[in-house]
Protein backbone atom coordinates (compact mmCIF):
# COMPACT_ATOMS: atom_id res chain seq x y z
CA UNK A 1 0.00 0.00 0.00
CA UNK A 2 2.98 1.97 0.58
CA UNK A 3 3.45 2.08 -3.17
CA UNK A 4 0.27 3.06 -3.95
CA UNK A 5 0.48 6.00 -1.83
CA UNK A 6 3.77 7.03 -3.47
CA UNK A 7 2.72 6.50 -7.02
CA UNK A 8 -1.19 7.51 -6.85
CA UNK A 9 -1.80 10.32 -9.67
CA UNK A 10 2.09 9.39 -11.21
CA UNK A 11 2.53 7.35 -14.46
CA UNK A 12 3.86 4.55 -13.96
CA UNK A 13 5.82 2.45 -16.40
CA UNK A 14 5.51 -1.54 -15.59
CA UNK A 15 8.48 -3.43 -17.17
CA UNK A 16 7.51 -7.06 -17.03
CA UNK A 17 4.65 -6.01 -20.00
CA UNK A 18 6.10 -2.85 -21.57
CA UNK A 19 3.00 -0.70 -20.76
CA UNK A 20 2.22 2.79 -18.92
CA UNK A 21 -0.18 2.78 -16.67
CA UNK A 22 -1.65 5.49 -13.89
CA UNK A 23 -2.78 4.81 -10.34
CA UNK A 24 -5.14 6.67 -9.13
CA UNK A 25 -7.49 6.48 -5.61
CA UNK A 26 -11.54 6.93 -6.39
CA UNK A 27 -12.45 9.51 -8.30
CA UNK A 28 -16.14 10.79 -8.84
CA UNK A 29 -17.48 8.42 -11.25
CA UNK A 30 -16.50 5.57 -8.90
CA UNK A 31 -17.41 6.96 -5.43
CA UNK A 32 -21.24 6.19 -6.34
CA UNK A 33 -20.83 2.44 -8.16
CA UNK A 34 -18.21 1.97 -5.09
CA UNK A 35 -20.67 2.77 -2.32
CA UNK A 36 -23.72 1.37 -3.73
CA UNK A 37 -22.14 -2.15 -3.81
CA UNK A 38 -20.70 -2.34 -0.46
CA UNK A 39 -23.38 -0.44 1.23
CA UNK A 40 -27.02 -2.10 1.44
CA UNK A 41 -27.70 -0.33 4.55
CA UNK A 42 -27.16 3.37 7.03
CA UNK A 43 -23.99 1.72 8.65
CA UNK A 44 -22.10 4.15 6.77
CA UNK A 45 -23.13 7.32 5.26
CA UNK A 46 -21.68 8.43 1.53
CA UNK A 47 -19.23 11.11 3.32
CA UNK A 48 -18.19 8.77 5.89
CA UNK A 49 -17.65 5.66 3.58
CA UNK A 50 -15.63 8.05 1.64
CA UNK A 51 -13.64 9.09 4.41
CA UNK A 52 -12.42 5.35 5.61
CA UNK A 53 -11.73 4.48 2.24
CA UNK A 54 -9.55 7.49 1.23
CA UNK A 55 -7.74 6.72 4.74
CA UNK A 56 -7.12 3.55 4.00
CA UNK A 57 -5.32 4.17 0.46
CA UNK A 58 -5.57 0.07 -0.48
CA UNK A 59 -8.39 1.02 -3.32
CA UNK A 60 -8.68 2.84 -6.32
CA UNK A 61 -8.33 2.71 -10.33
CA UNK A 62 -5.72 1.96 -12.85
CA UNK A 63 -6.31 3.38 -16.46
CA UNK A 64 -10.25 3.25 -15.16
CA UNK A 65 -10.66 -0.03 -13.71
CA UNK A 66 -10.87 -0.36 -9.41
CA UNK A 67 -8.41 -2.09 -7.70
CA UNK A 68 -8.08 -3.20 -4.01
CA UNK A 69 -5.03 -4.31 -2.16
CA UNK A 70 -5.61 -6.96 0.69
CA UNK A 71 -2.63 -8.96 2.38
CA UNK A 72 -1.99 -13.01 2.30
CA UNK A 73 0.11 -14.71 4.73
CA UNK A 74 2.80 -16.59 3.35
CA UNK A 75 2.45 -20.24 4.87
CA UNK A 76 4.83 -20.27 7.15
CA UNK A 77 2.80 -17.18 8.63
CA UNK A 78 0.06 -19.50 9.45
CA UNK A 79 -0.17 -21.89 12.72
CA UNK A 80 -2.33 -25.01 13.30
CA UNK A 81 -3.96 -27.46 10.71
CA UNK A 82 -7.72 -27.44 9.66
CA UNK A 83 -10.10 -28.73 12.16
CA UNK A 84 -7.78 -27.84 15.17
CA UNK A 85 -10.61 -24.73 15.70
CA UNK A 86 -14.35 -24.79 15.80
CA UNK A 87 -16.48 -21.38 15.80
CA UNK A 88 -19.49 -21.41 17.65
CA UNK A 89 -22.29 -19.27 17.05
CA UNK A 90 -23.90 -17.41 19.83
CA UNK A 91 -26.16 -14.27 18.37
CA UNK A 92 -25.74 -10.85 17.69
CA UNK A 93 -23.91 -7.78 19.98
CA UNK A 94 -23.06 -4.67 19.44
CA UNK A 95 -20.06 -3.08 20.84
CA UNK A 96 -18.38 -0.40 22.09
CA UNK A 97 -14.42 -0.68 22.48
CA UNK A 98 -10.74 0.14 22.01
CA UNK A 99 -8.40 -0.85 19.12
CA UNK A 100 -5.57 -2.44 20.57
CA UNK A 101 -4.09 -3.96 17.25
CA UNK A 102 -4.71 -3.33 14.01
CA UNK A 103 -1.72 -5.22 12.68
CA UNK A 104 -4.25 -7.83 10.85
CA UNK A 105 -6.41 -5.39 9.38
CA UNK A 106 -5.52 -5.95 6.09
CA UNK A 107 -5.22 -9.58 6.21
CA UNK A 108 -8.51 -11.69 5.07
CA UNK A 109 -10.07 -12.02 7.87
CA UNK A 110 -9.44 -8.62 8.73
CA UNK A 111 -8.29 -8.61 12.78
CA UNK A 112 -8.45 -6.02 15.66
CA UNK A 113 -7.39 -7.22 18.80
CA UNK A 114 -9.31 -4.84 21.85
CA UNK A 115 -9.71 -4.01 24.75
CA UNK A 116 -12.19 -2.05 26.94
CA UNK A 117 -15.17 -3.91 26.01
CA UNK A 118 -18.46 -2.73 26.94
CA UNK A 119 -21.89 -4.73 25.17
CA UNK A 120 -24.14 -1.70 24.03
CA UNK A 121 -26.41 -4.71 23.69
CA UNK A 122 -26.84 -8.35 22.33
CA UNK A 123 -25.05 -11.40 23.65
CA UNK A 124 -22.87 -10.82 26.53
CA UNK A 125 -19.28 -12.83 26.23
CA UNK A 126 -15.90 -11.20 27.19
CA UNK A 127 -15.00 -10.78 23.40
CA UNK A 128 -11.23 -9.90 22.69
CA UNK A 129 -11.01 -9.56 19.19
CA UNK A 130 -13.15 -8.04 15.93
CA UNK A 131 -12.94 -10.10 12.37
CA UNK A 132 -14.20 -8.70 9.18
CA UNK A 133 -14.88 -10.97 6.18
CA UNK A 134 -16.06 -7.84 3.82
CA UNK A 135 -13.33 -5.64 2.30
CA UNK A 136 -15.33 -3.08 3.66
CA UNK A 137 -14.38 -2.88 6.87
CA UNK A 138 -10.35 -4.40 6.10
CA UNK A 139 -8.13 -1.64 7.19
CA UNK A 140 -11.39 0.32 8.88
CA UNK A 141 -9.56 1.59 12.22
CA UNK A 142 -6.49 1.61 13.35
CA UNK A 143 -4.60 1.57 16.91
CA UNK A 144 -5.83 3.65 20.11
CA UNK A 145 -9.38 4.36 18.62
CA UNK A 146 -12.53 4.24 19.90
CA UNK A 147 -15.05 2.12 18.18
CA UNK A 148 -18.59 0.77 17.58
CA UNK A 149 -18.72 -2.67 16.02
CA UNK A 150 -21.83 -4.90 15.66
CA UNK A 151 -21.82 -8.44 14.25
CA UNK A 152 -22.33 -12.15 15.26
CA UNK A 153 -20.62 -13.66 18.43
CA UNK A 154 -18.61 -16.74 17.81
CA UNK A 155 -16.87 -18.59 20.91
CA UNK A 156 -13.73 -19.63 19.74
CA UNK A 157 -12.83 -23.48 20.37
CA UNK A 158 -8.84 -24.28 19.76
CA UNK A 159 -7.36 -27.73 20.69
CA UNK A 160 -4.88 -26.75 23.49
CA UNK A 161 -5.89 -23.36 23.95
CA UNK A 162 -8.13 -21.35 26.41
CA UNK A 163 -11.68 -20.69 24.47
CA UNK A 164 -11.91 -16.96 23.37
CA UNK A 165 -14.55 -14.97 22.08
CA UNK A 166 -14.69 -12.73 18.55
CA UNK A 167 -17.37 -10.79 16.76
CA UNK A 168 -17.68 -11.27 13.59
CA UNK A 169 -18.54 -8.41 11.32
CA UNK A 170 -19.29 -9.53 7.45
CA UNK A 171 -20.98 -12.12 7.27
CA UNK A 172 -22.66 -11.73 3.91
CA UNK A 173 -20.42 -9.08 1.48
CA UNK A 174 -23.20 -6.79 2.27
CA UNK A 175 -22.71 -6.71 5.93
CA UNK A 176 -26.51 -5.73 6.62
CA UNK A 177 -26.30 -4.24 9.81
CA UNK A 178 -23.06 -5.13 10.75
CA UNK A 179 -20.14 -2.97 11.36
CA UNK A 180 -17.12 -1.63 12.43
CA UNK A 181 -16.20 2.41 12.76
CA UNK A 182 -15.63 5.02 14.82
CA UNK A 183 -17.86 6.23 18.00
CA UNK A 184 -17.58 9.68 16.76
CA UNK A 185 -18.06 10.09 12.99
CA UNK A 186 -15.46 11.61 10.87
CA UNK A 187 -17.19 12.71 8.03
Amino acid sequence: MKAFRENKGKNVHIDEVDKDITVNGIVDEFWEKVYNKRMKDSSLTMDEFKWYENRKGNRGTINGTLFDILCTKNYDEISGKWGDTVYEPLGIAQIECDIVSALGAFDNPSLYTIENLKILDGVEAPISEVVSFTHTYAGEVIDGEHVLAKGKVEKVISEGKKDSYRLVVGTTRESMDEYVKLKESPA
